[in-house]
């Protein structure tokens, strides 16, 4: 039995559960990351037009103040307009970030570069450089062509050294793979999904996974169907792990068309709590001796 043939069975009811409590926990396991990754996906269909339109909305904001940014071929981007002194521009998303320009010629930056902003990029004709406040806490020159990446705490000081690195017309003067960059920040459909796909399966992987251990770990051990040694604590968890389908597909909804009064992690532990009970108790009774039929007089 496959993987969607046995999603299809457990959403169709706890009969499927007597068999797949005799899988290894390695294939429940494995079946539970494909899991994961299909409600990733679902997630990041269903978000992608609105985090499109959000960055179509952010790019049109730099080219309103910088004109046309281009590839320099030396590692960086150059901008049309506003070219001469450092910049920055406070993005419309819904977490604060800023961009900032720095020409050639400037060694400082600007004192608004990180006003009222949790993260941000700086550009150079020579250099892309990302920061991030709390919780990340750091600054990175981002490896382009044969210039290889670095990172420093985050300060403004970290950043202004970061932009003195030699630039990848310094180091070798070939073709910096920006173009690339760029064209994917100007038509920005395929980037959204790839960066919302990972970042929503990281998001299902982190509040499941603790949610289906520790439901398990205490079911396993002081659930009722113990005392008469019926089910496993490995068959518990393989259950468990399978019980939670139909609640992940239920729960990715939730982030999937914005939805919010409920959550993903919230849903998702209700679901499996009643349904793990359900099956867990239908795997016990399956295994009851069968009861002698009474005589016939």
């Amino acid at each position: 039995m496959n993987f969607f043939s046995t999603l299809f069975g457990v959403c169709a009811g706890t009969g499927i559960f007597p068999e797949l409590a005799k899988r290894s926990l390695w294939r429940a396991a494995w079946h539970f990351l494909l899991m994961s990754a299909l409600c990733a996906l679902i997630i990041a269909a269903g978000r992608q037009s609105y985090v499109t339109d959000l960055m179509n909305k952010a790019y049109g904001q730099l080219t309103a103040v910088y004109g046309e940014l281009r590839d320099s071929g030396r590692g960086g981007i150059e901008v049309e307009k506003n070219n001469q002194q450092p910049s920055s521009v406070r993005l419309a998303l819904p977490q604060p970030v800023t961009f900032c320009y720095m020409p050639s010629s400037a060694d400082k930056l600007p004192q608004d570069f990180d006003e009222g902003a949790g993260s941000g990029f700086v550009i150079s004709p020579t250099h892309l450089v990302m920061w991030g406040k709390e919780p990340v806490n750091r600054a990175f020159l981002l490896p382009s062509g044969t210039l290889p990446g670095k990172y420093l705490p985050f300060s403004r000081e970290a950043v202004e050294k970061l932009l003195a690195e030699p630039g990848l017309s310094e180091v070798q003067p070939e073709q910096s793979g920006v173009s690339e960059l760029l064209a994917m920040l100007k038509s920005p459909a395929k980037l959204v999904f790839i960066m919302l796909f990972i970042s929503q399966l990281l998001m299902v992987l982190t509040l499941s996974v603790p949610v289906v251990a520790l439901f398990s770990l205490v079911f396993g051990w002081f659930g009722a169907q113990r005392s008469g040694n019926l089910v496993t604590l490995r068959e518990t968890f393989v259950i468990d792990i399978y019980a939670g389908f139909p609640a992940m597909l239920v729960a990715s909804a939730f982030p999937a068309f914005d939805i919010g009064f409920l959550d993903f992690n919230l849903v998702y532990s209700l679901g499996l709590v009643v349904y793990a009970m359900i099956a867990v108790n239908r795997v016990a009774s399956s295994r009851l001796p069968a009861k002698p039929s009474a005589p016939k007089e």
